[in-house]
């Protein structure tokens, strides 16, 4: 409050200061020689106005070319942060890009031994899946598809994948923490030839599937199965070069699978 006060009085007090002056210029008995030297300046700067005027040209080009300079200087270090910010844009992406890769979940399907058991009563054959969540992750699985191909000895399954008559099977779904796991049991009816000529080792069977799955960056995967049926093994189904193709972990691309019209959050 009271430097508020010295304020005031000062400005009061200039004010009289200013005051008294401009009166005493006016009066010409007073500050005579103020006033000779105001007139003796002004003839001067009259005289020399040619000179004058070329030095404030002077000083006003180097003052733009000051600001010029200053401004050139900004605006490449506004370049500067932009590219700085875009570089660290690009590495946090990066960054977090292969967060993803290590953190997400990882669902694979594999079955329990002894791998395909046969039912001859009533001409089916048997396989207990397991799926399961190798990362670190929890993942939504949204389906579990698995059916049988019939072929012929040393045919080898179609180059491009195909699930064809599994639209029908119920969805599977579950919940996955990480390394949790689930088990479905599926049975697959065959026809009488082929049933007999599988146990007979005349046909080749091969159990084809997949998983869909939905990790916790809300990023739709794909995990696929593929076993070839080897009777003269204590666990039949095994991995072959043959059936590699159907073996994959892939991103899902718009529409593959029948998840998308549902949310899971």
């Amino acid at each position: 409050m009271g430097i508020r006060w010295w304020w005031w009085a000062l400005g009061a007090i200039g004010c009289i200061l200013l005051g008294t002056i401009w009166a005493s210029l006016s009066n010409p008995a007073v500050f005579s020689w103020l006033r000779a030297s105001i007139l003796n300046f002004g003839e001067w700067v009259e005289a020399h106005h040619g000179v004058l005027t070329l030095l404030a040209t002077l000083f006003i080009a180097a003052f733009t070319g000051t600001l010029w300079w200053s401004t050139r200087q900004l605006w490449k270090a506004g370049a500067q942060q932009i590219a700085l910010a875009k570089q660290t844009s690009e590495a946090t992406q990066t960054v977090l890009g292969q967060t993803r890769v290590v953190e997400r979940a990882y669902v694979k399907l594999s079955h329990e031994p002894p791998g395909v058991r046969f039912e001859r009563m009533d001409m089916t054959i048997h396989v207990k899946l397991r799926v399961k969540n190798f990362g670190r992750t929890p993942a939504y699985v949204t389906d579990v598809i698995l059916t049988p191909v019939i072929l012929a000895v040393g045919e080898r399954l179609p180059t491009r994948l195909s699930y064809r008559g599994t639209e029908v099977y119920p969805a599977t779904r579950a919940f996955l923490v990480a390394d949790d796991k689930i088990f479905t049991h599926i049975v697959f009816p065959l026809s009488e030839r082929e049933y007999e000529g599988v146990w007979a080792g005349q046909l080749s069977l091969h159990i084809i599937g997949f998983v869909d799955y939905i990790d916790a960056f809300r990023v739709r995967h794909r995990g696929g199965y593929a076993r070839i049926y080897t009777p003269d093994l204590q666990n039949n189904l095994t991995f072959t070069t043959d059936n590699s193709a159907y073996n994959f972990d892939v991103v899902r691309t718009a529409g593959v699978g029948r998840d998308w019209t549902e949310n899971f959050s």
